[in-house]
């Protein structure tokens, strides 16, 4: 079997630096400011400026506290038992690509059924559960809100 050892802190930490960046560097194209060079004002892009950087300081923390200071958990993983979890991300895309195509209703109704009999549930009333959520959900939004769904 694959096994990956893998230190918490320094992990997340990468990754918490890695997002804050993105985040921070994508922030300019999804929030439009008036720029003025004459007031001290806070615009619309301040907090999430705030949060991108706050993210960076703490993702910097977690890899000093691993690195620096040994504070860390090791966390074995293997592949042979996440391997599962590839199998329900490949049942979301799927759902991503078919709605536009099949519509909410019936692409909903397929993944989650689908979800469910991957994960040998044998209630069948969960999967009526389910049918009549999509349902409800597609007409709540058709007939109730007028807002049309893939």
């Amino acid at each position: 079997m694959l096994k990956i050892n893998l230190r918490i802190n320094l992990v997340s930490g990468i990754f918490a630096v890695l997002f804050g960046i993105i985040f921070r560097l994508m922030i300019p194209y999804q929030i439009v400011t008036k720029q003025r060079l004459d007031t001290n004002a806070v615009g619309s892009d301040y907090l999430p400026k705030l949060v991108a950087i706050l993210i960076i300081i703490i993702g910097a923390a977690l890899i000093i506290q691993s690195i620096l200071l040994k504070k860390d958990k090791i966390v074995v993983i293997s592949l042979l038992d996440e391997a599962r979890v590839l199998v329900v991300v490949a049942i979301i895309l799927a759902n991503i690509l078919l709605m536009p195509k099949i519509g909410f209703l019936v692409s909903s109704i397929l993944a989650t059924t689908l979800l469910l009999f991957y994960l040998k549930c044998k209630k069948w009333h969960y999967y009526l559960i389910i049918t009549a959520i999509a349902g409800l959900v597609h007409f709540s939004f058709k007939y109730g809100l007028n807002i049309r769904l893939p």
